[in-house]
């Protein structure tokens, strides 16, 4: 039955294991009534894809098995009323998330190993014919079908090989694996990586920031818009070795204007210890591309005119002797000495 619980946030997805009587108590209106009720006693499992409608005031539910690795569910409504959808992993405290999808494809993930809830089953419901505020998207009595479809993506099959161009295509090409956590648009990603190296730069007082500085923080940016994929294709953390490598090069975080980014000091628990997580195989600096150190007098030498500066010899010129004299003292008469 219906039997929402409108006090708690699991929503109706949630009751102990038991017997349950459902009893109506109508109030006859017009001098009659009808009863529209739906019992769901078990989820059905999804693996990987569904496509299906659903229509007024129901509720479909979901088991989704084999979910200690890293998951994505998408839901994508084709037409028809908005749904909203939930997703748990147990009727407690464990993990939730709630959407409402209205004519589009809505996401949930669990990317990272610490978002995991660990009990391997998830379970998803989509309800339809919500009452909400708002006019455009309140379902209430909304009597058109929704057609929707749900997709499951598990472990690596969230990740994609890192991109060989743009931007960052150097710096991929120095990963300790080449799966990268996927993403639709890449391209954006990429240019949103430079932007993120750019404000790195120009943090810096003044164009202080070295070759080295600067090689560093494209691998900084770079690695954080792409993370890396684990064995279960979770989003690893950026190394703690690639950060004491920047600081070490560039300086402290927390000496730069931009105080968002004076955040990222190395003392932060979201490094992965050593060169674990996402890095790279060898943080040496490209010793080709390094820079020669600034010598000014070399600069003076390849810069100075093309002839002698000084000369041969230097005439002095003599002049008169000249000779000081100082007047004659005159004493005051009334001075008694």
């Amino acid at each position: 039955c219906s039997m929402h619980l409108d006090d708690c946030r699991y929503g109706p997805m949630c009751a102990q294991p038991g017997s349950y009587q459902v009893s109506f108590s109508p109030t006859p209106i017009g001098g009659g009534f009808t009863f529209e009720y739906q019992i769901i006693t078990q989820y059905v499992n999804l693996d990987s894809f569904v496509s299906t409608t659903i229509y007024g005031d129901t509720a479909h539910f979901y088991q989704i098995s084999n979910t200690n690795q890293a998951i994505t569910v998408d839901v994508t409504v084709n037409y028809g009323a908005a749904l909203e959808i939930t997703l748990i992993s147990d009727c407690s405290s464990g993990y939730f998330e709630n959407q409402l999808c209205f004519q589009e494809t809505c996401s949930m993930y669990i990317a990272r190993e610490s978002e995991q809830p660990g009990n391997g089953v998830l379970y998803l419901s989509l309800e339809s014919a919500h009452e909400y505020s708002s006019p455009i998207i309140n379902q209430a009595f909304y009597e058109k079908e929704t057609s929707y479809s749900v997709s499951v993506t598990r472990g690596l099959g969230n990740c994609m090989q890192a991109p060989s161009s743009g931007f960052c295509g150097d710096i991929f090409s120095e990963l300790s694996s080449q799966n990268v956590w996927h993403y639709d648009d890449s391209d954006r990603l990429d240019a949103q990586a430079e932007c993120i190296y750019r404000d790195y730069v120009e943090s810096y007082p003044c164009g202080s920031a070295t070759l080295e500085c600067t090689q560093l923080l494209k691998r900084y940016a770079c690695l954080q818009v792409y993370p890396q994929c684990s064995s279960n294709g979770y989003q690893m953390n950026l190394c703690h070795d690639l950060c004491t490598a920047a600081e070490a090069e560039c300086g402290p975080f927390y000496n730069v204007i931009d105080s968002e980014i004076a955040t990222l000091t190395c003392d932060r628990a979201f490094y992965t210890p050593g060169s674990n997580g996402t890095c790279v195989n060898n943080l040496q600096l490209d010793s080709s591309a390094q820079e020669t150190p600034f010598n000014p007098l070399q600069f003076f030498n390849d810069n100075a005119p093309n002839r002698d500066i000084a000369l041969d010899s230097i005439t002095v010129p003599v002049f008169d002797t000249i000779t000081a004299t100082l007047p004659p003292i005159i004493l005051n008469g009334d001075d008694d000495n």
